[in-house]
């Protein structure tokens, strides 16, 4: 094997473990679609601690190749897509809302300015009618890839520590229906058989670099992978294994919760449904919120699926009005 294969191979064995999943369910069928960018060890962490072997955290910004612009993104120092650092210890007279989710809520191939929950700070801070309260602070916990248990994982490493008073979570039909811890190492192993068969030389790295679809060989890398998972655990167990995470953050947060979706474009069934809504009636505090929303009549997503910058700031209209009409704000 060449050195330059070998590169490329760690390479994309790297890419994978980042971004394998950023995947979108559009309609009934699913669809799966992606836009891979590089990402090199300087740009992501792996954690050494917890049960996860396979869980990670961006320390750097995800930026796509396909765009026609490169979006502004910022990684704050608590590895946050977010504008700015937020103390731990929460300041007096603030409400703070922390955002958890995939691709979805981290914006992908946006500015960071534009991503919902960063819209939606500005929308409460800029309608908030309160005198006891100086601020909102709505704090972005996505990363692309992460199904339900890395992003509880998430919260209980990055969020927990910031007392939030809200939190808000994004769902979309990967999350439950697949499982990460399983995939990534599958994948890897797929990957160097690949390359040992000649399957992955460097034109299909290139051609990797830019989009996932655009690689006959990595496509069946993936494929292969959630067939494995499907034979060996059945989708009944990888969704009850989803459902168990979210009981842990049940038990590890006890303030108000929201779960929302996108029905008309995430790929949300009643199946997926029937999970949250059964953990909603079984947690104090929990809400389960569809939107109406339909970014596809809109022109509000990029050609894979993803809400584009209009799609981000539909969505936080969309949540503001919500929870305000629930009255889970103050003063507002």
């Amino acid at each position: 094997m060449t050195e330059k294969l070998f590169t490329a191979i760690i390479t994309a064995e790297l890419i994978v473990i980042a971004v394998l999943g950023v995947r979108l369910y559009v309609g009934s069928g699913a669809v799966p679609t992606a836009s891979v960018a590089p990402l090199s060890l300087d740009e992501i962490i792996f954690p050494r601690e917890g049960e996860l072997k396979y869980f990670f955290e961006l320390r750097a910004p995800y930026l796509p190749l396909w765009l026609p612009y490169r979006p502004v993104v910022t990684i704050n120092a608590d590895t946050l897509n977010d504008r700015f650092d937020y103390s731990i210890i929460k300041p007096p007279r603030t409400f703070r809302i922390i955002a958890l989710g995939d691709s979805w809520t981290y914006g992908q191939f946006v500015h960071t300015r534009d991503t919902y929950p960063e819209v939606l700070e500005d929308l409460l801070n800029r309608e908030s009618r309160c005198v006891s309260l100086t601020k909102f602070e709505v704090l972005n916990l996505g990363v692309p890839n992460y199904d339900i248990r890395y992003a509880v994982e998430r919260f209980l490493r990055r969020g927990q520590k910031y007392n939030p008073d809200l939190v808000l979570w994004l769902l979309v039909r990967n999350d439950f229906d697949e499982m990460q811890e399983f995939l990534v190492p599958r994948t890897r192993q797929y990957l160097r058989e690949f390359a040992g068969r000649g399957e992955l030389d460097r034109e299909t790295f290139e051609r990797y670099q830019n989009a996932w679809n655009q690689s006959a060989a990595l496509g069946a890398v993936w494929q292969r992978s959630v067939a494995d998972q499907q034979h060996e655990y059945g989708i009944e167990h990888v969704r009850a294994y989803q459902a168990a995470a979210l009981r842990t953050l049940g038990d590890s947060y006890r303030g108000p919760l929201i779960l929302f979706t996108l029905p008309s474009v995430t790929g949300i069934e009643k199946v997926h449904t029937a999970i949250v809504e059964a953990f909603a009636r079984e947690r104090n505090g929990t809400y389960f919120y569809e939107s109406p929303l339909d970014l596809k009549v809109v022109g509000a997503r990029y050609p894979d699926g993803h809400p584009n910058p209009k799609g981000h700031h539909l969505i936080a209209q969309d949540l503001f009005e919500y929870l305000i009409s629930q009255k889970l704000v103050p003063c507002v």
